[in-house]
This record gives structure tokens, sequence and C-alpha cells, in this order.
């Protein structure tokens, strides 16, 4: 089933514009990591792309698919099983690192774009093999 275009609204500008199929392999082709393009194309041609916030995954549950990111300021933040990219399969664990966008929705900030990142002790207890 190809893939259909969808109406979002730019994260700089404000504008509402189309994501569609050629739209987003020209993003993943200028060298941007993303699911889902949080901005019009002129604003992403003029500044590139916007950068990831930081935060922790506060809890997820494989069962039910979701969990929440607690953000730098403490601000929690809805996260679904697909919003993660290049996860391959793994689960994001409590304490574990994430980088991500926000998208405000009707019941609340949601993450996507979620890069999840290694912490220091298994990168430690690597590097010790």
């Amino acid at each position: 089933m190809p893939e259909q275009s969808r109406v979002a609204i730019c994260g700089r500008c404000g504008i509402g514009f189309l994501i569609t199929p050629h739209y987003r392999e020209h993003v993943v082709r200028w060298g941007a990591r993303v699911s889902v393009p949080q901005l019009c194309a002129r604003c992403f041609h003029r500044k590139g792309p916007l950068p990831k916030l930081r935060g922790t995954v506060n809890w997820f549950s494989p069962r039910k698919h979701y969990g929440f990111i607690t953000g730098e300021r403490g601000r929690q933040i809805f996260l679904h099983q697909n919003a993660l990219w290049g996860a391959n399969g793994r689960v994001p664990r409590e304490g574990q690192p994430a980088l991500y966008h926000v998208r405000y929705a009707v019941k609340g900030p949601e993450a996507l774009n979620v890069e999840l990142m290694e912490t220091a002790s298994r990168l430690r207890g690597q590097e010790e093999r």
C-alpha cells in the first residue's frame, strides 16, 4: 500500500504544509534522521532540522507499547513505540537517556523521532570485554 500524504504544522513558522512521500525522501536525503517532519520545506531549507531535546525514559511498558519521557525541565512527554527511531526491536529502559522532538497534541506533548542513547555504565561494560 503506497504511503499517503498528511497535513502537518511547521514547528518554526506555524504554517500548515503537506507531507508527501517525496518530501519525506528529500528530508532523509538531506541527512536528517526523522520519521515525522516537523518543518515546512522553506524553514527546513533555510535553517536545517530542529535540534533534538534531551530527556530520560521515565517508564515504558512493552506490553502496552507506550510510556513516558521526563524532559530536562521535569515535563512528562508521552512516548509511543512507533516514535522510536532505529530501535531495531530494543525496548526503552527506565533511566535510559533519549533525544527527541516534541509534538503538541490535544492530550498533551508527544515525543517523535526518539533516539535511545546508551548509558555510560553500559558503554564501560562493553569496553571491558
